[in-house]
């Protein structure tokens, strides 16, 4: 039962939290809508991991900012330093 209000109450902090969420989707990304997706699907799974650890110290959109602008930071970040692959022409 208490697992069905924490969940519920995450859902609700994610349809108050979406246009924060996708702003910084937009700012971090290309614009591309595949790019757009897979980056708020990563902020959505960090939420999901630190729900359990918001006490309501700050504001919700606060702290979902914060989490949100690290997640896309760190997938950029990652982008950065992964090994490109080039096609070799004959």
């Amino acid at each position: 039962m208490k697992q069905n209000r924490e969940h519920i109450a995450f859902m609700e902090m994610l349809r108050r939290s979406d246009s924060t969420i996708f702003k910084i989707c937009l700012m971090f990304t290309d614009r591309d809508p595949e790019n757009v997706k897979d980056m708020y699907q990563d902020i959505v799974c960090s939420l999901w991991e630190s729900w359990p650890r918001f006490r309501g110290q700050c504001k919700e959109n606060t702290w979902v900012y914060s989490i949100a602008f690290n997640t896309a930071v760190s997938q950029v970040r990652h982008r950065a330093i992964s090994p490109m692959f080039l096609p070799l022409d004959d």
